[in-house]
């Protein structure tokens, strides 16, 4: 079977590579640069993996791939909102994405925000380029003493309860369904208490439309400690970056870090004089209490190259039994 890869970036050659000797795969690599709706690329092509997180894919790319017979489109990320579902269907394609390939990773960007806002680390690193060392800084409190509040208790928001629990904090977390197991280290507790009893709200949850687009909005915000922290490393649609940032500037909320931004797509790898969302730009300019990461969560040499292999064994498994463990269509 043949295989393809478009949207790779430089970094994940090599990975690509390594796990390609592994696999024994005839695959072909192509950079980010490349245009995925080059005809050309899919010719005689089984499998497609696509690293592409802002070209929005629909009929014209589907109906292409049904044309040269292509078995399976694999997404290697777990969003994929720039893909049209239905129009998958529509061409009768089936296209599977990758989930739970590093929980970790996500984790540990989490914590790191978290405790960077907390220490307020990025204010006395300005006032150190500045070369001012003077102690003015209020007593912080210590992570042990804060209670952590996780929005979406899955597999990334349960390996994050348990970080925060092995530090000694009082984590209390909001999820749809309750796993037994996870009450050894968090309490379950409804919404109105995980938020105003957070003094750090970490959002893990998936954005499912019409249910939680801007569940952090100016209501919510009101009901938060005036010293309370957000972390969102989940998905941009959850915040109203505007009200956020009112909030700060009003000082109804004392920060806020994410990796994930509302419309990223316009957003990130942009130079910031390219950018012409005034919201976003407001954000940035309230730095140190905002901070904005480019989605780089997964930006770990264990998720890119576990991304790889589920998107690989996604392949294997459908050319077996004609699915796989993340189907989508």
């Amino acid at each position: 079977m043949k295989i393809i890869a478009v949207g790779v970036r430089d970094k994940e050659f090599p990975l690509y590579e390594k796990l390609k000797e592994k696999y024994n795969f005839d695959l072909t690599c192509y950079p980010v640069e490349q245009d995925i709706c080059d005809e050309s690329l899919y010719e005689n092509i089984d499998y497609v993996i696509s690293g592409n997180t802002t070209t929005k894919l629909s009929d014209d790319y589907f109906s292409m791939l049904k044309r040269h017979n292509v078995k399976l489109f694999v997404a290697k990320m777990t969003g994929i909102a720039q893909i049209d579902l239905a129009a998958v269907k529509r061409n009768g394609m089936h296209l599977a994405n990758v989930q739970n390939y590093s929980p970790n990773a996500i984790s540990e960007l989490a914590l790191a925000l978290a405790l960077s806002l907390n220490r307020n680390l990025f204010q006395i690193q300005l006032n150190n380029r500045n070369y001012n060392f003077r102690l003015d800084y209020p007593y912080f409190k210590e992570i042990r003493d804060c209670v952590i509040g996780i929005y979406g208790v899955g597999r990334i928001g349960t390996t994050t309860a348990k970080l925060f629990s092995s530090l000694g904090s009082r984590v209390i977390g909001y999820n749809p369904t309750i796993r037994e197991e996870n009450k050894a280290f968090l309490t379950y507790v409804d919404m109105d208490r995980l938020i105003s009893e957070s003094d750090i709200l970490i959002l893990h949850a998936p954005y499912v439309k019409n249910s939680n687009y801007h569940i952090i909005n100016d209501e919510l915000l009101e009901k938060m400690k005036s010293t309370a922290l957000i972390i969102n490393v989940a998905r941009g649609e959850l915040v109203d970056l505007k009200a956020i940032n009112q909030a700060i500037i009003n000082n109804k909320i004392a920060g806020y870090g994410c990796d994930v931004i509302e419309n990223e797509q316009n957003i990130f790898a942009k130079k910031f004089d390219e950018i012409t969302d005034m919201v976003v730009k407001q954000a940035i300019d309230l730095y140190p209490k905002v901070i904005i990461t480019p989605h780089i969560g997964a930006h770990t040499i264990t998720a890119r190259t576990n991304q790889i292999e589920i998107a690989f064994n996604q392949i294997i498994e459908f050319e077996k039994e004609g699915k796989c463990q993340y189907l989508q269509v």
